[in-house]
């Protein structure tokens, strides 16, 4: 609300989520005063005390099991609870955010029904965690035919948690219109990290006292993938979209102190400094002759159709097209059968293949247990024969794994099954692998976040050995330029979560030219 008062300021009537969002920028203005409600004054005077939350009372069991650091995460989102307000809680993968949220959901017991919506993938893994960390609550979990999740959802509130996947809750969205939520949890938030998608305009339809995220990577490409996801949290803390554009895109400090109180991260180096080193190599290669007049050759179609699509459209239009013309070139680098099954019966076609090999069996000989990730499943099943031609056992993950659990569980358990190969969409989060000690990237990625978090699959707590992470990469080529557009991504995501002052723009056309050179 804003009205002008009899000095002619103009005065505004902000909530304390609103205040705390532009007291910043109205405090140097002269003709600009600031009213809020009781609470905000609260707020103010809660946060200058030692203990952000009197009574906060997490059960004697769980005490027991939660570190100092993650009862101070529970401390802090029941602060931001207390005020209705919302925040990110953005620890390093490992450093255990489920626990911590089921803690704040102990403490809340009997307050309502809240719910948790993450990827399809780990609604088990969550309620295996209820189960293991605080079994009194009474779970419901949506499934079978749209009656039939009708129907159980229309029961809801005999529930004290409902877990939910981002496909399952556009689809049902219509049946929780009328519920209010105590919490609205999303698990790996980056998944409405596009504000015009489907999956982010229907989330943010849905009512609760308090909404939580929960990512290790709370910022993986610009910085308006923030805004989607604090526009689920509070609506209006960082201001409509073009306003945020205009006054934030070139001022990542300016972001960063505006997010600072409403996102706790922590990271595994402060918070688990008995973790064992995490050694991390590039390994280049080169590829031979036939293998490299082949890549030349699809360069330079791809480097004219490129330019060609993007002159008679744009860069933003074609994107897409464009990122799939680079795939080829990325292919050819880890083997020339992925766009031509002839290569396949060729041994000695992928200078990659020969590398990893040579590592496997070193590794092997060394009594590791290995990780290997690509993103692209034709990969994995040339990777999956060079196993068996060496007699080393694996499990094999991806998309299409019918039953996750078992498979990585006989990875875990299982001495004789020393390599995992996984495809890094399916197995870059809700894995917990400590069992292994060594990482193997085959194929890089242009995000360096999706990287960062296939490697947390092995370091994170429980860790007791050091981790070696090998990436392959071929040497002269496309892969080389993607490693400096990883750099660039990393510079990004430090402007505004971490330390680093640098800001660095997102990926660009004039990015995508310099891999083409």
């Amino acid at each position: 609300m804003a009205g002008i008062n009899e000095e002619n300021k103009l005065v505004l009537s902000l909530t304390p989520v609103k205040a705390i969002g532009f007291q910043q920028a109205l405090t140097k203005c002269q003709h600009v005063e600031m009213n809020t409600d009781s609470s905000y004054a609260e707020l103010v005077q809660g946060t200058k005390g030692k203990d952000l939350v009197a009574g906060t009372e997490i059960s004697s069991e769980l005490r027991k099991i939660l570190r100092h650091y993650q009862i101070c995460g529970v401390n802090w989102m029941m602060f931001l609870s207390k005020y209705g307000m919302g925040g990110i809680l953005a620890d390093d993968m490992g450093l255990g955010k489920t626990l911590q949220i089921l803690a704040l959901l102990q403490c809340s017991h009997g307050q309502g029904t809240s719910i948790v919506v993450c990827p399809k993938t780990l609604i088990n893994n969550w309620y295996e965690e209820v189960m293991k960390f605080t079994p009194e609550m009474k779970v419901l979990i949506p499934e079978g035919s749209a009656a039939q999740r009708k129907s159980q959802i229309e029961k809801l509130a005999e529930y004290d948690l409902v877990i939910t996947s981002y496909p399952l809750i556009r689809n049902d969205l219509e049946n929780y219109s009328a519920f209010r939520f105590r919490y609205c949890i999303l698990d790996e938030a980056q998944y409405i990290k596009n504000p015009d998608s489907e999956t982010a305009r229907s989330i943010k339809t849905l009512s609760a006292e308090t909404r939580l995220a929960l990512t290790g990577t709370p910022m993986e490409n610009s910085m308006l993938e923030l805004w989607s996801v604090y526009d689920f949290l509070m609506p209006g803390f960082l201001a409509s979209r073009k306003e945020f554009n205009e006054h934030f895109n070139d001022s990542p400090d300016l972001l960063r102190e505006r997010i600072k109180p409403f996102m706790l991260r922590r990271t595994k180096t402060e918070m688990l400094p008995e973790l064992p080193p995490k050694i991390q190599q590039v390994l280049h290669t080169s590829m031979d002759q036939e293998q490299l007049g082949l890549y030349m050759a699809v360069l330079d179609s791809v480097r004219k159709s490129v330019l060609d699509i993007v002159d008679k459209t744009s860069f933003d239009r074609s994107r897409m097209q464009v990122l799939a013309a680079l795939m080829k070139l990325r292919q050819i680098c880890n083997h020339p059968g992925l766009i031509n099954e002839e290569y396949l019966k060729r041994k000695d076609m992928s200078a990659k293949l020969e590398l990893f090999e040579e590592l496997i069996n070193e590794s092997m000989e060394g009594g590791h247990k290995v990780l290997v990730f690509s993103q692209f499943t034709s990969m994995l099943k040339i990777l999956a024969e060079v196993l068996e031609e060496n007699n080393i056992q694996y499990s094999y993950l991806d998309g299409n794994t019918q039953n996750r659990s078992r498979t990585i569980k006989a990875f875990t358990e299982d001495s004789q099954i020393r390599v995992f190969l996984i495809s890094l969409k399916a197995g870059g989060y809700g894995l917990n692998l400590t069992a292994a000690d060594t990482v193997i990237l085959f194929d890089p990625w242009w995000n360096p976040m999706a990287e960062e978090q296939a490697i947390d699959r092995v370091y994170r707590m429980g860790q007791n050995k050091p981790v070696n992470v090998y990436r392959l990469i071929t040497k002269g080529t496309v892969e080389d330029k993607i490693l400096e557009l990883q750099q660039k991504k990393r510079d990004l995501f430090n402007a505004v979560v971490g330390e680093n002052n640098d800001f660095i723009e997102a990926l660009s056309w004039e990015d995508i030219r310099q891999v083409l050179l």
